[in-house]
């Protein structure tokens, strides 16, 4: 048996002489390789057990909102005309001096076509008149800025369904693109204003002189609209009704609908119904910052109407600012804010709790560690905690602590194998 094993050695070592040298090299590399794959994947097997995502604890603001349906009320006559044949004299929400015409009716055998085209030459010729006018140099380092708001709220107002509101931003946007082009230098508007004046002069040939032409007959704000709600628009009337005929309002049917309407005041009020909870919140002759339609404004309570047996609430508000955004629909969104919070703003899902105490993890270095919060006020997925107060087991949370809002596992004195 040892001479078999002898023979067996001897037999190996023969073989491995044969094998070329660099044969072991190669064995050697691979060897090599081999321990340093395996060490990586350990690695990252716990890297991936430790991988985490922070972020600054930064002091902000979360308002509390109250979101109601509302109908806008303004003192409004509407303007009759004989016939389908008309065209607007004035732009939608234009301001009128007493003795302004604003629209102008035309026979029954006039083209609606030639009708709508002098309507577009018109408009056109008012905005290259107000062009024509700007000073340059007032507006020549906010240009750019102000086209890109118009069409941010054009492509809004669209979004929205808003079409009348969407109009005026597009007139408004064609008269910031031919400021544009007056500033560059690319445009010449006496040629424009003078090929704008020789189309109308054509159409008007063509149609000939309107049968009847609607004159203002005090100062206001003109609008290119009638909802069949003119008929309430009296402030009295608002103000001397029930809830319950407030709250049918919302329920009209519009009727005797007329092309166009006169503003007579730049008063506004807005009528919205809520319920006795959240009416207790408000407070009379407060004024509240408001958003309506994507409109920023302060709305000021007038009047709270309350019926025996019902649970809800009619609230009158008021405000002077509305004039120049007539096109705003009849019923609208209002979110009115009610309180606005201020402090460390972090997302909920971070809020954990250690012996009955609520926090947050912070990444200190190599370390997590917990920080006691105060919370005082919470939505969904947000939470606005206290800067300051006395805490009763923990560290407060500082202003740049690294919350840490994505990780597995956390603890207070947690070591983690890497610094992030």
């Amino acid at each position: 048996m040892k001479a078999f094993f002898k023979d067996l050695f001897s037999m190996t070592a023969a073989l491995f002489k044969k094998i070329p040298q660099k044969t072991y090299e190669l064995i050697a590399i691979i060897l090599l390789a081999a321990v340093l794959v395996v060490d990586l994947g350990y690695h990252l097997i716990t890297s991936v057990a430790d991988e985490m995502e922070t972020a600054p604890a930064k002091i902000s603001s979360l308002s509390e909102t109250l979101t109601l349906d509302c109908i806008l009320i303004r003192d409004e006559v509407p303007l009759t005309v004989s016939g389908d044949r008309y065209l607007f004299l004035c732009e939608d929400g234009e301001r009128v001096t007493k003795g302004t015409p604003l629209v102008a009716c035309y026979p029954d055998t006039c083209s609606a076509e030639e009708l709508a085209a002098l309507s577009a030459e018109l408009s056109l010729g008012r905005i290259l008149s107000n062009v024509s006018t700007t000073r340059l140099d007032k507006v020549r380092s906010t240009l750019e800025l102000t086209i890109e708001g118009a069409m941010l709220r054009m492509d809004r107002a669209m979004q929205e369904g808003n079409i009348a509101l969407a109009a005026r931003e597009d007139r408004e946007l064609q008269a910031l693109t031919l400021l544009r082009e007056r500033l560059l230098g690319t445009v010449t508007l006496d040629a424009l204003i003078k090929d704008n004046a020789e189309r109308i002069a054509a159409l008007n040939s063509r149609l000939g002189s309107p049968v009847e032409t609607v004159y203002a007959e005090s100062a206001g704000w003109f609008s290119q609209s009638c909802d069949g709600y003119e008929g309430i628009s009296s402030t009295e009337a608002l103000f001397s009704l029930k809830q319950s005929e407030l709250s049918q309002l919302f329920d009209k049917k519009p009727s005797g609908q007329a092309p166009a309407k006169l503003i007579l005041s730049y008063e506004t009020y807005a009528l919205a119904i809520t319920d006795e909870i959240s009416a207790r919140r408000l407070s009379l002759n407060k004024s509240y910052r408001v958003t309506l339609d994507g409109v920023t404004l302060d709305l000021t309570l007038d009047k709270t109407v309350i019926e025996n047996q019902s649970r809800e609430v009619a609230l009158i508000f008021s405000t002077g600012a509305l004039a120049k955004t007539v096109s705003l629909r009849r019923i609208s969104d209002l979110a009115l804010t009610l309180k606005t919070h201020t402090g460390f703003k972090i997302p909920t899902a971070c809020i954990a709790e250690e012996g009955g105490v609520y926090g947050v993890y912070i990444l200190k270095g190599f370390r997590v560690e917990f920080r006691e919060i105060s919370i005082i006020y919470r939505e969904e997925n947000t939470a606005i905690c206290a800067e300051e107060f006395e805490p009763t087991s923990y560290r407060i949370l500082s202003e740049n602590d690294n919350i840490i809002i994505k990780g597995e596992e956390l603890y207070d004195g947690k070591i983690v194998s890497r610094l992030y």
